[in-house]
């Protein structure tokens, strides 16, 4: 049916009856200050899930818990796939599920990350607006092979905004020496998607030397704008702020400005694998502005440690360019700045302290075809 308003329902299923509520090739439906709980138990299972054109969900407050055993099934607070002019705003979403092993990919897109059991999983939108939202991921199960558990999955979405919306990710279950991976946003194939002012408060008593993570930002292969965010991670492994990689090798371009990162994890001597950094871009155009990073080590100094505030570390097929500029790095590192090559690379204007260079000193330009370095 078209032109539906369900208005300040409660609905309490603690059994799995599915989808809970459906919208299927419907036009012009609000749901509205709904208090929904619900516990699917350990079969597949959606609070409120949409297919359809100009859908409002507006000031809902959402509970879904999952005891899935692994992602071959369905496990989602709130799910829209192929919407067009959707505003989800003002919504709180509060969910435990479990982490998983990430094995089953998504039919159309190949992409990491979980694509099956997320609190939010957006896909094939375009002209999204999702605002003003609170997010709360916790864990109720870190048995599996690689536990990863993440708060926002957006794929294959377009001319798209998410915007001042807070992601709390805070794991006190996974046992100290543990490896986990936790994301924040999980983003791939996306074109004209902007994540603006949010805020991400992410951290976990997991991750050891070289694996597990707590990424504000995983991505892959898209045309997006990351902007205002601030965002605050922390873990006993490698970590990063903000991540973007490839699948097949593919570019992604990049506005990264006006953020507020603050890092903290475990880097060594190990390998790239054991890697802090507050920007890590492996592939693509990346323009760098205005941003504010710290990044701080768990483990004792070590000149060739891998801690950096803005890099391009670990090896990844494909071309990359860099233009940093304005940008205020400090890190407990021995370089603020680091790449392995790129074909351009353009450092200037920034503010760098290192844990003994500073400025230009402490940027390492790697293997660069062209190269300028002018900072302050």
């Amino acid at each position: 049916a078209d032109d539906v308003t369900l208005d300040n329902l409660t609905l309490i299923a603690d059994e799995n009856l599915g989808s809970l509520i459906e919208v299927v090739d419907s036009f012009d439906i609000t749901l509205i200050n709904l208090d929904i709980t619900y516990d699917g138990g350990s079969e597949e299972a959606v609070a409120i899930n949409v297919v359809g054109d100009y859908v409002n969900i507006l000031n809902n407050t959402i509970f879904f818990e999952s005891h899935v055993s692994d992602d071959s099934e369905d496990a989602i607070a709130l799910q829209l796939v192929g919407c067009n002019d959707a505003v989800v705003d003002g919504n709180k979403i509060i969910a435990k599920i479990p982490c998983v092993y990430a094995y089953n990919y998504d039919d159309d897109y190949y992409m990491m990350g979980s694509d099956k059991v997320n609190p939010v999983r957006l896909k094939d939108c375009t002209g999204l607006v999702f605002t003003n939202n609170f997010i709360n991921s916790t864990t109720n199960d870190c048995s599996a092979d690689f536990p990863t558990i993440q708060a926002i999955q957006i794929i294959g979405c377009h001319d798209s905004i998410l915007d001042h919306n807070n992601i709390s990710m805070i794991d006190e279950m996974t046992p100290v020496g543990m490896d986990n991976y936790l994301y924040g946003i999980n983003f791939g194939y996306n074109t004209n998607v902007t994540f603006s002012n949010n805020y991400f408060n992410m951290s976990t008593s997991g991750g050891k030397d070289a694996a597990g993570t707590a990424y504000a930002f995983q991505g892959v292969e898209s045309e997006v704008n990351i902007k205002g965010n601030h965002i605050t991670s922390i873990s006993n492994g490698p970590n990063l702020g903000i991540y973007v990689a490839s699948m097949y090798g593919g570019d992604s371009d990049l506005v990264i400005e006006d953020n507020f990162i603050n890092v903290t994890g475990y880097a060594s001597t190990s390998g790239t694998w054991a890697l802090v950094s507050g920007i890590e871009i492996q592939n693509g155009n990346a323009k760098i502005y205005n941003n504010t990073v710290y990044t701080y080590n768990k483990n004792e100094y070590d000149d060739a440690a891998y801690i950096y505030g803005i890099s391009y570390a670990q090896w990844m097929y494909g071309d990359r360019s860099f233009d940093i500029q304005d940008n205020t790095v400090y890190t407990e590192g021995k370089y603020t700045i680091s790449v392995i090559d790129a074909t351009s690379l353009n450092v200037e204007k920034n503010t760098l302290y290192a844990h003994e260079l500073f400025g230009d000193d402490s940027v390492n330009p790697g293997s660069c075809a062209d190269v300028n370095i002018k900072n302050r």
